[in-house]
């Protein structure tokens, strides 16, 4: 909140003062039954109390006004622009405002979208709160232009070949293979219907974790690897992020929002177990291949879990290394 406040105060400060009379939303705002000169004051008593009420107040009164932000973007001064169709929505850690601007006879579609997370980086370094926003216009389209639509960027492709494997299973190795390499590393291997588990990793992994085995026509075609964090959440992410980045490259996909609720290390791992996280990695190939870090909390399963998915193309042969 300080830096919030301290990114309001500067943006007031480079106003002109006519500008600051015209078109602040801070005109008007006192504290409520106060007159007088002394408006803004408290009595000593009460000080301690309403302060940061009045500083919450004090921050949402002060944003700056429509024109004040839809001037820059379409170049025409604040005292000429009228603003109408205004509109909000909110996500989990977004919020959006639409509004259209009128200056000269044209009209502009203008957005603000405002985030309230850190970046990625704060999970593992000291940080405080951001608040990040975006303002953008554009001149509104006549009925009879063409909506031009700009092509989107290629997704990323790994650097590296597809993983053959994970947790010491090969991919494309038969059931019977997957049984005996399970078994002799001292694990249990069982069926539950459709689904087939091996109680541990066939390799060490560094960390303890369950193992869920899929099968497609009898041939290992995707592995996940499992586990449950007591603490750390945070750092038991980062790690593996960390390996299978400096093993195959820079992921397709990436999506790691963390909400203002869990930016503690004792508020992540509540958030964590509690199901309020759902952060994805994944590393695609152009053959159909995938890797997939998750972080959340499945609608098929009773606790939250972090886990590593090997997934490889049904219709893909490979040899089983063990038996070679």
């Amino acid at each position: 909140m300080v830096s919030l406040g301290y990114s309001v105060f500067r943006g007031w400060r480079r106003a002109s003062p006519s500008q600051r009379v015209r078109h602040s939303q801070c005109e008007g705002h006192a504290a409520p039954g106060a007159t007088g000169p002394r408006a803004g004051s408290l009595q000593p008593s009460r000080a301690g109390l309403a302060l940061p009420l009045l500083l919450g107040t004090w921050l949402v009164a002060c944003a700056p006004s429509r024109q004040a932000l839809t001037a820059g973007e379409v170049g025409c001064p604040p005292s000429e622009l009228s603003i109408s169709g205004e509109a909000s929505s909110t996500g989990w850690s977004q919020s959006a405002d639409t509004w259209v601007a009128e200056c000269r006879g044209r009209r502009f579609i203008c957005s603000e979208v405002t985030t309230s997370s850190l970046d990625y980086d704060w999970l593992f370094s000291n940080s405080v709160d951001s608040r990040d926003s975006d303002v953008s216009c554009h001149e509104e389209l006549s009925a009879s232009a063409p909506l031009k639509i700009e092509p989107r960027e290629p997704p990323l492709t790994p650097r590296s070949a597809p993983p053959s494997g994970g947790a010491g299973f090969e991919l494309g190795s038969s059931r019977q293979a997957t049984r005996e390499r399970c078994v002799s590393s001292g694990h249990e291997f069982r069926d539950e219907g459709a689904q087939t588990f091996c109680s541990g990793a066939a390799a060490a992994l560094g960390f303890d974790a369950s193992m869920r085995l899929t099968f497609c026509k009898d041939t290992l075609c995707g592995i996940t690897i499992s586990q449950m964090p007591k603490s750390a959440w945070a750092t038991a992410f980062k790690d593996l992020d960390m390996r299978l980045t400096e093993k195959y490259g820079p992921a397709t996909v990436r999506q790691v929002r963390v909400p203002s609720m869990c930016r503690s290390n004792e508020q992540f791992d509540r958030c964590a177990t509690d199901g309020a996280l759902d952060f994805e990695v994944r590393w695609q190939w152009p053959e159909g291949d995938r890797l997939r870090l998750l972080l959340d909390k499945p609608a098929t399963a009773g606790e939250a879990s972090l886990r590593l998915m090997y997934v490889m193309p049904p219709d893909v042969r490979r040899g089983d290394t063990s038996a070679l």
